[in-house]
């Protein structure tokens, strides 16, 4: 999630050999997992490009009229893309952590305490130290950002990220996490009225995802509150096969 690079840092430019558009000549990355354009870990997993923070938006370049067309009307090829790099690994939370983790690994506990004495705690102690080696006040801002290696903080945001954005792209990591229900409508019945809606509750933040019979109904949620979820109608379930995905999540 990488909030910051999606507009300058991404040096769009036109590649003669391919004779597309392309983005990958990217800078700067250091908006990533939570972490804001201020070195702050202020930001959740499941953001998207339409959501604020109070008057800000998360993502920069939020506006951009590039991203709305390519978000609206490549919807279908999107979702297809998605689940074409998810069977391929690319989205897995499990091989990236490793990846990351055993690099971090190699570097001796020596090398991490002598990083923080020189970004973090020589500002407090020392102050900080511009260019021209006029001194300035101390200061604790960069205390916090000692806190440790980042290790279980990614593996909570990357793990919950995968199925959020799984759940978006209806990817496999959430159709092989699903409650099975087979559901009928009564010819006759009495008391209460037969009925193809749920009242869902998740516990993560992810979209919903209801399939009827092959008729999928998706709805984003916001973790701790209660979504109805209804078939569309004139629905009517005979031994119907009725999946609600990501059911770890609910």
């Amino acid at each position: 999630m990488m909030i910051d690079n999606r507009a300058k840092n991404t040096f769009w430019h036109y590649d003669p050999t391919t004779e597309l558009l392309s983005c990958t000549f990217d800078y700067d990355n250091d908006t990533a997992e939570g972490n804001d354009n201020e070195g702050g870990l202020t930001l959740r997993y499941g953001l998207e490009d339409t959501d604020t923070i109070g008057q800000k938006d998360v993502y920069n370049a939020a506006d951009s009229y590039i991203w709305k067309l390519v978000k609206n009307f490549y919807r279908v090829d999107l979702a297809t893309m998605y689940r074409t790099l998810e069977n391929n690994g690319a989205w897995s939370a499990t091989r990236f952590l490793n990846k990351i983790e055993s690099y971090q690994n190699v570097k001796p506990e020596r090398l991490w305490i002598y990083d923080m004495q020189r970004k973090y705690f020589r500002p407090y102690e020392e102050g900080g130290i511009t260019e021209e080696t006029d001194s300035k006040p101390s200061t604790t801002a960069y205390l916090e950002m000692m806190h440790g290696s980042k290790k279980h903080q990614r593996r909570q945001f990357e793990k919950y990220q995968e199925k959020y954005i799984a759940s978006k792209y209806i990817g496999v990591a959430v159709t092989s996490d699903v409650l099975t229900l087979r559901t009928y409508t009564p010819e006759v019945w009495s008391g209460v009225a037969p009925s193809t809606t749920f009242h869902i509750t998740p516990y993560a933040d992810t979209y919903i995802v209801v399939s009827y019979g092959g008729t999928q109904v998706q709805k984003r949620a916001v973790r701790g509150q209660e979504y109805t979820i209804s078939a569309p109608p004139g629905t009517r379930v005979n031994d119907t096969e009725t999946y609600c995905y990501n059911a770890s999540m609910l």
